[in-house]
């Protein structure tokens, strides 16, 4: 079998590089031929359209599957995500460890998945994007980020989100109709269940249905917004949450500093004025190789 291992160096603290190393050698070991290719753009000289590996094993966090996701679709290879980040979304939906034997294991079962791939404005994504306080959070981190990240870094643009919040007015539509008309909120566009820290707001989001979820987390304040959050933590989200489901979702926001998160990575931002994001579903555009 062909297989092509991708990994982030700076992802797991720095070993990232060690990590696709025993991945390489393990598979190796079980018979198959495997390169090994840095994550980000595709390497010079080797274009996509030629290579066809029969797997791709992401070696990183959800960000280096994120920026992978360009690279996986054309290859139509199936995918295994080696977690190495803070929360491993992805790999949590699959049953994927960070264990060279468990991922020799699942290959030799070769039991696979196809899944549905998001889009926000030609944007590809797996997991879920939103615009609100949560995408505060990343803008915040993002800008004090110094290589790796772990849960503690997110404490300080937590607490500075909460003191003045990202709370656009926001107005969305699914499929040409009105779901949400100039409210405050934050809103969570959803291929996956999973959410950072098991909130999950969008527990019903299946990746495999050629549908995307819509939640609406209406709040007016701090205070608020954080009951939502933690209602949605405790599946008790509370009233006026709004939902809807659909292939095609627009999300207007008006305010200041504007911004959104794709995948827990910074997306769309806007200074002043106002914001619109095009989602959509490119369905069962992803083969994904389940974990055992």
């Amino acid at each position: 079998m062909q297989i092509v291992v991708i990994y982030n160096p700076r992802a797991g603290r720095g070993r990232g590089e060690s990590a696709a190393m025993e991945v390489q050698q393990a598979l190796i070991a079980a018979g198959h031929n495997v390169s090994m290719e840095l994550a980000g753009p595709a390497p010079a000289g080797r274009p996509e359209e030629h290579a066809r590996p029969d797997l791709v094993v992401i070696v990183g966090g959800d960000g280096t599957l994120h920026y992978a996701i360009g690279r996986l679709v054309p290859r139509r290879a199936a995918v295994y995500h080696f977690p190495l980040g803070t929360e491993n979304l992805f790999a949590r939906e699959f049953g994927m460890r960070a264990e060279a034997a468990r991922l020799v294991r699942a290959v030799s079962a070769w039991r696979l998945k196809d899944v549905d791939i998001g889009t926000c404005n030609g944007r590809r994504f797996a997991l879920m994007a939103s615009v609100g306080a949560d995408a505060g959070v990343i803008r915040r981190l993002t800008a004090a980020r110094q290589g790796a990240i772990r849960h503690h870094h997110y404490v300080g643009p937590v607490v500075a989100e909460l003191l003045k919040p990202t709370l656009p007015r926001l107005s969305i539509t699914v499929d040409g109709k009105s779901l949400v008309v100039g409210r405050l909120g934050m809103v969570v566009v959803a291929n996956s269940r999973q959410y950072a820290l098991r909130i999950n707001p969008a527990r019903h989001a299946d990746m495999a249905d050629g549908l995307l979820e819509v939640v609406f987390l209406p709040a007016s304040t701090s205070l608020g917004l954080l009951a939502r959050v933690v209602g949605a933590r405790l599946r008790c989200p509370g009233p006026g949450v709004v939902r809807g489901r659909g292939q095609r979702i627009r999300v207007q926001a008006e305010g200041l500093a504007l911004c959104s998160q794709i995948d827990g990575e910074a997306g769309p931002a806007a200074s002043i004025g106002g914001m619109d994001l095009d989602f959509g579903v490119e369905q069962a555009a992803l083969r994904v190789l389940l974990g055992v």
